[in-house]
Protein backbone atom coordinates (compact mmCIF):
# COMPACT_ATOMS: atom_id res chain seq x y z
CA UNK A 1 0.00 0.00 0.00
CA UNK A 2 1.47 3.49 -0.22
CA UNK A 3 1.92 5.87 2.54
CA UNK A 4 -0.37 6.91 5.11
CA UNK A 5 -1.61 10.49 5.35
CA UNK A 6 -0.82 11.66 8.77
CA UNK A 7 -2.45 15.05 10.17
CA UNK A 8 0.89 15.86 10.86
CA UNK A 9 2.07 16.12 6.74
CA UNK A 10 -1.13 17.77 5.76
CA UNK A 11 -0.09 20.48 8.05
CA UNK A 12 3.21 20.48 7.12
CA UNK A 13 2.31 20.69 3.24
CA UNK A 14 -0.72 22.86 3.72
CA UNK A 15 1.53 25.56 5.80
CA UNK A 16 4.39 25.55 2.92
CA UNK A 17 1.21 26.23 0.65
CA UNK A 18 -0.25 29.22 3.07
CA UNK A 19 3.44 30.90 3.07
CA UNK A 20 3.65 30.38 -0.74
CA UNK A 21 -0.05 32.08 -0.79
CA UNK A 22 1.22 34.93 1.10
CA UNK A 23 4.64 35.83 -0.59
CA UNK A 24 2.27 36.54 -3.53
CA UNK A 25 -0.01 38.47 -1.63
CA UNK A 26 2.96 40.40 -0.35
CA UNK A 27 3.85 40.85 -4.09
CA UNK A 28 0.73 41.99 -4.86
CA UNK A 29 0.58 44.45 -2.25
CA UNK A 30 3.79 45.52 -3.21
CA UNK A 31 2.78 46.66 -6.66
CA UNK A 32 0.14 48.11 -5.89
CA UNK A 33 1.89 50.64 -3.27
CA UNK A 34 4.12 51.08 -6.28
CA UNK A 35 1.28 51.94 -8.43
CA UNK A 36 0.17 54.23 -5.42
CA UNK A 37 3.38 56.00 -4.98
CA UNK A 38 3.76 56.92 -9.06
CA UNK A 39 0.06 58.29 -8.67
CA UNK A 40 1.62 60.51 -5.87
CA UNK A 41 4.88 61.05 -7.99
CA UNK A 42 2.54 61.88 -10.80
CA UNK A 43 0.00 64.37 -8.76
CA UNK A 44 -2.64 62.11 -9.22
CA UNK A 45 -2.77 61.60 -5.77
CA UNK A 46 -2.70 63.79 -2.65
CA UNK A 47 -0.91 61.81 -0.40
CA UNK A 48 1.97 59.29 -0.13
CA UNK A 49 0.74 55.48 0.57
CA UNK A 50 3.17 55.36 4.31
CA UNK A 51 0.81 53.05 5.88
CA UNK A 52 0.79 50.53 2.90
CA UNK A 53 4.73 50.59 3.13
CA UNK A 54 5.11 49.85 6.57
CA UNK A 55 2.65 46.95 6.60
CA UNK A 56 4.55 45.83 3.53
CA UNK A 57 7.73 45.94 5.79
CA UNK A 58 6.27 44.61 8.82
CA UNK A 59 4.84 41.62 6.96
CA UNK A 60 8.26 40.60 4.96
CA UNK A 61 10.30 40.46 8.21
CA UNK A 62 7.20 38.16 9.86
CA UNK A 63 7.99 36.13 6.63
CA UNK A 64 11.54 36.20 6.78
CA UNK A 65 11.51 34.79 10.77
CA UNK A 66 8.73 32.00 9.67
CA UNK A 67 10.39 28.53 10.45
CA UNK A 68 9.11 26.09 8.08
CA UNK A 69 10.44 27.58 5.06
CA UNK A 70 11.59 26.08 1.60
CA UNK A 71 14.42 26.79 -0.13
CA UNK A 72 12.64 27.87 -3.16
CA UNK A 73 10.63 30.49 -0.31
CA UNK A 74 13.54 31.80 1.09
CA UNK A 75 14.60 32.64 -2.78
CA UNK A 76 11.10 34.26 -3.58
CA UNK A 77 11.23 35.94 -0.06
CA UNK A 78 14.84 37.49 -0.58
CA UNK A 79 13.83 38.35 -3.98
CA UNK A 80 11.38 39.93 -2.89
CA UNK A 81 13.09 42.00 -0.19
CA UNK A 82 15.89 42.80 -2.68
CA UNK A 83 12.98 44.60 -5.05
CA UNK A 84 11.16 46.06 -1.98
CA UNK A 85 14.40 47.90 -0.81
CA UNK A 86 14.96 49.19 -3.78
CA UNK A 87 11.38 50.81 -4.34
CA UNK A 88 11.87 52.21 -0.57
CA UNK A 89 15.52 53.96 -2.15
CA UNK A 90 13.77 55.11 -5.05
CA UNK A 91 10.63 56.76 -2.88
CA UNK A 92 12.96 58.34 -0.34
CA UNK A 93 15.03 59.34 -2.94
CA UNK A 94 12.20 60.93 -4.84
CA UNK A 95 10.21 62.22 -1.36
CA UNK A 96 13.33 64.16 -0.63
CA UNK A 97 13.56 65.66 -4.43
CA UNK A 98 9.81 67.04 -4.08
CA UNK A 99 10.79 68.59 -0.94
CA UNK A 100 13.79 70.08 -2.01
CA UNK A 101 11.63 71.41 -5.14
CA UNK A 102 14.17 69.40 -7.69
CA UNK A 103 11.87 66.75 -8.81
CA UNK A 104 11.81 67.13 -12.33
CA UNK A 105 8.17 66.24 -13.03
CA UNK A 106 7.12 68.99 -10.49
CA UNK A 107 9.83 70.83 -12.83
CA UNK A 108 7.85 70.25 -15.92
CA UNK A 109 4.52 70.94 -14.20
CA UNK A 110 5.69 74.15 -13.08
CA UNK A 111 7.18 75.38 -16.48
CA UNK A 112 3.91 74.02 -18.19
CA UNK A 113 1.64 76.32 -15.80
CA UNK A 114 4.33 79.06 -16.45
CA UNK A 115 4.13 78.90 -20.26
CA UNK A 116 0.36 78.35 -20.19
CA UNK A 117 -0.26 81.65 -18.18
CA UNK A 118 2.72 83.52 -20.59
CA UNK A 119 0.45 82.08 -23.40
CA UNK A 120 -2.92 83.45 -22.18
CA UNK A 121 -1.50 86.53 -20.87
CA UNK A 122 0.00 86.81 -24.84
CA UNK A 123 -3.22 86.09 -26.18
CA UNK A 124 -5.12 88.78 -24.42
CA UNK A 125 -2.31 91.20 -25.63
CA UNK A 126 -2.61 90.28 -28.92
CA UNK A 127 -6.35 90.91 -28.75
CA UNK A 128 -5.72 94.50 -27.15
CA UNK A 129 -3.32 95.42 -29.31
CA UNK A 130 -5.68 93.82 -32.28
CA UNK A 131 -8.72 96.17 -30.56
CA UNK A 132 -6.24 99.05 -30.37
CA UNK A 133 -5.22 99.20 -34.31
CA UNK A 134 -8.71 98.66 -35.06
CA UNK A 135 -9.77 102.12 -33.37
CA UNK A 136 -6.33 103.06 -34.77
CA UNK A 137 -8.11 103.01 -38.51
CA UNK A 138 -11.62 104.27 -37.52
CA UNK A 139 -10.11 107.18 -36.17
CA UNK A 140 -8.00 107.66 -39.41
CA UNK A 141 -10.55 106.53 -41.78
CA UNK A 142 -12.52 109.61 -39.86
CA UNK A 143 -9.55 112.09 -40.44
CA UNK A 144 -9.11 111.13 -44.21
CA UNK A 145 -13.33 110.97 -44.83
CA UNK A 146 -14.37 113.79 -43.21
CA UNK A 147 -17.53 111.41 -42.40
CA UNK A 148 -18.46 112.56 -38.74
CA UNK A 149 -21.73 110.00 -39.38
CA UNK A 150 -19.72 106.44 -39.68
CA UNK A 151 -20.90 104.21 -36.71
CA UNK A 152 -17.98 102.71 -34.60
CA UNK A 153 -19.38 99.71 -33.64
CA UNK A 154 -20.34 98.74 -36.90
CA UNK A 155 -17.47 99.50 -38.37
CA UNK A 156 -15.18 97.72 -35.86
CA UNK A 157 -17.52 94.88 -35.98
CA UNK A 158 -17.06 94.35 -39.90
CA UNK A 159 -13.36 94.76 -39.91
CA UNK A 160 -13.02 92.61 -36.95
CA UNK A 161 -15.09 89.91 -38.58
CA UNK A 162 -13.17 89.98 -41.72
CA UNK A 163 -9.92 89.71 -39.73
CA UNK A 164 -11.32 86.69 -37.85
CA UNK A 165 -12.43 85.18 -41.00
CA UNK A 166 -9.27 85.43 -42.70
CA UNK A 167 -7.32 84.40 -39.92
CA UNK A 168 -9.80 81.36 -39.65
CA UNK A 169 -8.68 80.60 -43.13
CA UNK A 170 -5.76 80.59 -43.19
CA UNK A 171 -3.74 80.31 -39.47
CA UNK A 172 -0.01 79.88 -40.78
CA UNK A 173 -0.39 83.70 -42.30
CA UNK A 174 -0.36 86.98 -41.04
CA UNK A 175 -2.88 89.23 -41.74
CA UNK A 176 -1.94 93.46 -42.51
CA UNK A 177 -4.59 96.03 -42.50
CA UNK A 178 -3.67 98.78 -44.13
CA UNK A 179 -5.33 102.23 -44.66
CA UNK A 180 -5.19 103.36 -48.36
CA UNK A 181 -5.85 106.94 -49.59
CA UNK A 182 -7.91 106.96 -52.78
CA UNK A 183 -9.19 108.96 -55.55
CA UNK A 184 -13.13 108.18 -54.04
CA UNK A 185 -12.14 108.13 -50.46
CA UNK A 186 -9.99 106.12 -48.37
CA UNK A 187 -10.19 102.66 -48.51
CA UNK A 188 -9.00 99.61 -46.69
CA UNK A 189 -6.81 97.00 -47.96
CA UNK A 190 -6.49 93.59 -46.33
CA UNK A 191 -3.64 91.29 -47.21
CA UNK A 192 -2.06 88.09 -46.07
CA UNK A 193 1.26 87.73 -45.35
Amino acid sequence: MGSVITPKKIAKGSEKDKIYEEIKNLQAGLDKTRVLAELFFSSQRTHFPYEEVKKIKRRLLELQRLPNKTKAHMYYLRELAYKFHQLQDYWDRTLKEIEQGTYYRTKLQQTFKEKLVKYREDEHSQEAKLMKNLENIYHRYLELSNNQKLDKSSFLQNLLATYERLKNSNPDKRIRITLVKGASGPKIKINLL
